[in-house]
């Protein structure tokens, strides 16, 4: 058997546990970007900051430039660990995704400081523990939202979100 050799014929690759997205190219998943630099347009320096964001005294990773992922309201909202135990189908209060592994968490209970219970979608989809401290300390010490929390998420079934 000679050395292996990528695949070249791909019409979809699995992404995410089996998921199917558009095939793989040599700059997929942001390598483009990781050797951006601004440029000129007309003399105009162009910046690679949000729109809005005064760049000047910004500082990348900076706490006030996280997203908060447990918010006053969904901490509220959410019922405590064992709260929806024995339900048939239980609620999901809110979705965390990442842009780095393509994993998903679905907020089902929460402890009311760190500790959540939820569907996690990942290598294989199973219903465990993780730790809302961890996803954003993981987000300051990249510098970078690596775990966001989907702010157009609304509750819903876990029927509804589980993976078929």
């Amino acid at each position: 058997m000679g050395p292996m050799r990528p695949r070249t014929n791909l019409r979809s690759a699995p992404v995410g546990g089996g998921r199917h997205g558009p095939p793989l190219t040599r700059l997929h998943s942001g390598a483009a970007l990781q050797g951006a630099k601004p440029t000129t347009t007309r003399g105009v320096a162009i910046r690679l900051c949000p729109q809005g964001r005064d760049v000047e005294g910004h500082v990348p990773g900076t706490e006030e430039d996280m997203q908060q992922l447990m918010t006053v309201e969904i901490a509220k909202t959410v019922p405590g660990l064992y709260g929806q135990d024995g339900a048939e189908d239980p609620t999901v209060y809110a979705h965390y995704f990442s842009c780095v592994n393509g994993w998903d968490w679905w907020l089902l209970e929460f402890d009311g400081t760190d500790e959540a219970f939820g569907l996690v979608e990942g290598y294989d989809d199973e219903l465990g523990y993780f730790s809302i401290k961890e996803m954003a300390e993981l987000n300051r010490q990249m510098g970078f939202a690596a775990v966001e929390r989907d702010e157009h998420f609304s509750p819903k079934p876990l029927s509804a979100v589980r993976r078929r």
